[in-house]
């Protein structure tokens, strides 16, 4: 059987994973995939330049290949410091856009692992929740497949 038959995207519009304006969405069905290990060797060795593969961003892969796990970076990122951050110092330390990480900050809280408190009108400061210990498990949260 093939990885591709275990992917959260399958049956998802493609278009999805390849549009810029959808790569919020497109990281968000990608951190709850199963397979998401073997999508990201598949970008790799296939020299994948577009899209959104195993949970990274073409640009960062091309530019940071050390960033290839988005979330995964950006729970390293919260959890180590276990201060409040503004959205737009990780985006700058990311190398991703504010608006990105912001949605995915978002997904987390409402996943129970990042809280969040307002530090203005429209800003907005984020954490590692005090009791969320561990990382949560990428593997245990799989929907549907491409």
């Amino acid at each position: 059987m093939s990885w591709q038959q275990n992917a959260a995207c399958r049956g998802m519009n493609p278009d999805i994973f390849y549009e810029p304006r959808h790569a919020a969405r497109a990281l968000i069905t990608c951190w709850s995939c199963p397979v998401q290990e073997q999508c990201g060797v598949h970008a790799e060795v296939a020299e994948e330049e577009y899209g959104v593969w195993g949970a990274s961003l073409s640009r960062l892969r091309r530019e940071h290949p050390e960033r290839i796990r988005v979330r995964a970076v950006l729970e390293r990122e919260l959890c180590d410091t276990r201060n409040w951050v503004y959205a737009r110092e990780l985006s700058a330390r990311l190398g991703l856009e504010r608006n990105t990480v912001q949605k995915v900050l978002a997904r987390m809280v409402d996943a129970g692992v990042v809280e969040v408190r307002p530090a203005g009108k429209r800003v907005n400061q984020w954490r590692w929740k005090p009791d969320a210990d561990t990382l949560p498990d990428r593997n245990t949260a799989s929907t549907g497949a491409r």
